[in-house]
Formats: structure tokens, C-alpha cells, sequence
């Protein structure tokens, strides 16, 4: 098999996202879609690999900033049922939450609701 020797392009991070989304769609493996774009494949193989890290990174961010906002307190005028909604309940104290609650912020919730005497 004969390499033949491409000129180097420097393309921004968001063109190798393009690439990336490119190379997903086509059905394509690496070396093929490489190939038929010019691309060096270490160099895609490369960013690939990165941009997925970048994405993962990202996705765990919003998942703890989200775990870290405000209460998300059911209103009273809002019709809920049972079944639309988490409630806790110490004593006269009850706090609904909807069912898409993080986990970790349920969590926290309830370790002071426990803590209450």
C-alpha cells in the first residue's frame, strides 16, 4: 500500500468537531473516512478521542450544576398528583420535588430532613 504525503492543514477545533460528526454519520471506519478526506489518521484518531473527553467533561458539569442549584419546590397552585412528584415528609414538614430531581441533591435533602430532631 502506497502513503502518499498530504500538506499539512491546521483546522480549529471546531472543524475537527465537523470531521467528527462527519466520520459518525458516514457509517465509515476511521481509516476509510481518513482517507477519503485527506486526513492524517493518527492526527483525526487524536482528536476524536479528545473532543469525546471534552463532551463527557461537559456533560458531568451540567449534571453537578444542576445537583447544586435551588430546591426545586413544587408551587401550591400547581395541580399535582402523587405520581408526578417526589414529597418527603418530617413531622408537618413536606417537600415535593419533581421526578427528574438529581439524585445527589435528593440525597442531601434527605440527610438533613434526618438530622432534624
Amino acid at each position: 500500500m502506497e502513503f502518499i504525503k498530504l500538506k499539512r492543514k491546521h483546522r480549529k477545533a471546531e472543524q475537527w468537531q465537523a470531521l467528527a460528526r462527519q466520520w459518525s454519520a458516514s457509517g465509515e471506519t476511521q481509516k476509510d473516512f481518513c482517507i477519503r478526506h485527506g486526513l492524517n489518521p493518527k492526527t483525526f484518531s487524536k482528536w476524536a478521542v479528545e473532543l469525546l473527553r471534552q463532551q463527557e467533561v461537559t456533560a458531568k458539569e451540567k449534571a453537578s450544576a444542576s445537583c447544586n442549584s435551588a430546591l426545586p419546590l413544587v408551587t401550591p397552585h400547581k395541580s399535582v398528583t402523587a405520581s408526578d412528584c417526589i414529597t418527603l415528609s418530617k413531622g408537618a414538614l413536606k417537600i415535593s420535588f419533581p421526578l427528574s430531581v438529581c439524585p445527589k441533591l435528593l440525597d442531601r435533602v434527605l440527610l438533613r430532613l434526618n438530622a432534624l430532631s
